[in-house]
């Protein structure tokens, strides 16, 4: 079973604080960094982490918090188009995700005091210490505290150069970003590689997630490769992300040698990070303690042992699974109750006695999505529906997504419906968006079905809208 955080003994109100302290301190005190917009890197944020990638989700969530309406060129109608919380809140999710939610309130100690916020810094020190109470971070600001002495970069160093510690990490980035703080290395991106994540290859990086953003993939490629090659083929995702962006515009080099070295460096990556990152559980279980770096979807199409792309969809199911659970503070994960996960084998031998035994016995087969709508995915599936043998199968959808517009339905589609198709030709068609941000209760839902076979379509697209967390 996946170890969880402990829980920050914090009330509600206790939360509200945080974020007012945020709102009133840091947009007023903080130092700011010309740099991309608060939006721009709220965009970024958003993306990272819906690909898993926290460590650098965390990086842009924090700078959107520092450069909130720093940018008024770029608003919406003269107003920042999110909140403060809106990335302060998935900011402490993406450590507590990863399990270090103590690394996270430690590094905004860290801040408050650099910035002489004092009783900010006391605050979080006192909630990290609650979380983790030998944070080496967290005891080294409480003695900067209680010492008296004035905040002062050179003081700082001082301290850090006594102990031992890393003093680069916790200077800021470009964008005014987080360090990844933590007594253990692998919390911190730059520490966990050995050092070898130089600025310029954080930069090229950076460069290259903006041209796959923007659907440039050719430049994505370059810029991905170059980060790469500086870290010496160390940094994991930029090598893997400048192979996929090469699959995607078929730039496998002569007679296909690029393409051979792609799949063999993804190989090489992901059977180092199945290593670093998964450990055996008794009773056939295993723990990951990150994601790999390869996405499921990447893995998907490349012509490689199909126990690796087992290993990587089980990295990325564990953490979205964890991401599911996180309550609404984003201060913690929720425990599963009890009776869950259930035991997929659990009711294998009641179904045998019922196929045996009932002349009209059917087999209940169920389509769990969030597209059944005009996707493409049902474009090309929806009419599949009406070739089961009612006679043997009771088939069942459980739907997540909204349907179409009525005006899209009938000017764009041209009065096709293909939700209606798929209603048609099934026999229930369980309509559950108001599920669709509690996996547990969905889960309990579905049970009650009595589902035999249950496929899902979503994979690991449309992060907020699927089921996330179901089926891990």
């Amino acid at each position: 079973m996946i170890q969880h955080p402990k829980a920050f003994q914090t009330s509600k109100m206790r939360y509200l604080l945080f974020l007012l302290l945020i709102v009133t301190n840091y947009l007023t005190q903080a130092e700011i960094i010309p740099t991309d917009s608060g939006e721009t890197n709220y965009h970024k944020a958003n993306i990272h982490f819906q690909q898993g990638r926290y460590e650098e989700a965390a990086e842009h969530y924090w700078a959107a918090v520092l450069l909130h309406s720093t940018n008024p060129s770029s608003h919406i109608g003269g107003k920042a188009s999110y909140a403060v919380q809106d990335a302060f809140v998935p900011f402490i999710k993406c450590y507590s995700i990863r399990d270090k939610l103590a690394d996270g309130t430690a590094y905004i100690a860290m801040e408050s005091w650099k910035r002489g916020q004092l009783d900010m810094a006391q605050l979080y020190v006192d909630q990290t210490l609650i979380h983790d109470a030998n944070h080496e971070e967290a005891l080294l600001i409480k003695e900067l505290l209680e010492s008296g002495i004035p905040p002062n970069q050179d003081v700082l160093e001082m301290y850090l150069n006594e102990r031992g510690m890393n003093k680069n990490k916790h200077k800021k980035g470009s964008n005014g970003s987080p360090p990844q703080l933590g007594n253990n290395a692998s919390g911190n991106k730059n520490a966990a590689m050995g050092g070898f994540l130089t600025p310029e290859a954080h930069k090229k990086y950076e460069i290259g997630s903006d041209y796959f953003i923007k659907k440039q993939f050719a430049l994505s490629a370059q810029a991905f490769e170059e980060s790469c090659t500086l870290t010496g083929e160390r940094l994991g995702v930029a090598c893997t992300n400048a192979a996929y962006c090469r699959s995607n515009i078929l730039q496998w080099g002569d007679k296909g040698e690029q393409f051979t070295q792609d799949m063999e460096r993804i190989v090489d990556i992901t059977k180092k990070e199945v290593e670093e990152y998964r450990t055996e559980l008794p009773h056939g279980a295993f723990k990951w303690s990150k994601s790999t770096s390869v996405h499921p979807h990447m893995m998907l199409a490349y012509p490689i042992d199909s126990m690796l792309k087992r290993y990587v969809a089980e990295s990325f199911a564990e953490m979205d699974e964890k991401t599911a659970r996180i309550d609404p503070t984003g201060t913690k994960l929720v425990e599963l109750p009890p009776d869950l996960p259930y035991d997929p084998k659990e009711k294998i031998s009641d179904y045998i006695f019922q196929y045996r035994s009932l002349s009209h016995f059917k087999i209940r087969v169920a389509f769990v999505a969030c597209g059944f709508n005009s996707k493409a995915v049902l474009y090309l599936s929806h009419d599949m529906f009406r070739f089961f043998n009612r006679s043997k199968f009771e088939v069942h959808v459980f739907s997540l997504g909204a349907p179409d517009n009525d005006n899209f339905i009938n000017v764009a589609m041209r009065g096709v419906d293909w939700r209606q198709r798929v209603k048609d030709h099934v026999h229930t068609f369980h309509d559950v968006r108001h599920l669709k941000n509690s996996h547990i209760e969905l889960a309990r839902y579905i049970r009650a079905q009595d589902i035999h076979i249950l496929i899902e379509w979503d994979g690991y697209a449309r992060q907020g809208e699927r089921a996330q967390g179901l089926f891990a």
